[in-house]
């Protein structure tokens, strides 16, 4: 930041590790779910059909919705694309997907949770990693689950 004219041109496929990308799980959990919660239980009580519009890659990190067809939607998603278009992004239709209000908003605030004993042994090495001489006793893993 105190030198912008010298990341104006990097080359970021060499630090593709740092380039910045999109929060989309955040996006999804504290924005798009309280919305519809709120403000589409709204619409949803005066029996009024929504659209959602996204980007589609955006879309794509969401739990599968179950897919109605546009007679019975109570949402249509609107899926965008960015393309480039010579020197400039252009926003393109990709799809519209049709879902019911409280399938999409059930299956979207659901969390699917893994196996305990898989979070376990992630946690696990993400401490062992931290330490310089990783334990030789007890471990988490070593803990009984009840």
């Amino acid at each position: 930041m105190n030198n912008p004219q010298d990341w104006e041109n990097i080359d970021w496929s060499r630090l593709a590790d740092y380039y910045p990308t999109p929060d989309y799980l955040s996006s999804s959990r504290k924005r798009l779910t309280p919305q519809l919660l709120y403000k589409g239980a709204i619409l949803h009580g005066w029996n009024k059909k929504q659209v959602v519009v996204v980007q589609k890659s955006f879309f794509e990190t969401l739990p599968n919705l179950p897919r109605v067809e546009q007679e019975q939607a109570e949402i249509a998603w609107h899926l965008y694309d960015l393309q480039r278009q010579n020197d400039q992004f252009d926003l393109i239709l990709s799809n519209i997907f049709y879902t019911e209000y409280w399938s999409a908003i059930n299956r979207i605030s659901t969390p699917e949770p893994g196996r305990l004993e898989d979070f376990l042994a992630i946690l696990q090495q993400k401490l062992d990693d931290k330490l310089e001489n990783p334990p030789d006793t007890q471990t988490i893993l070593d803990i009984p689950l009840q």
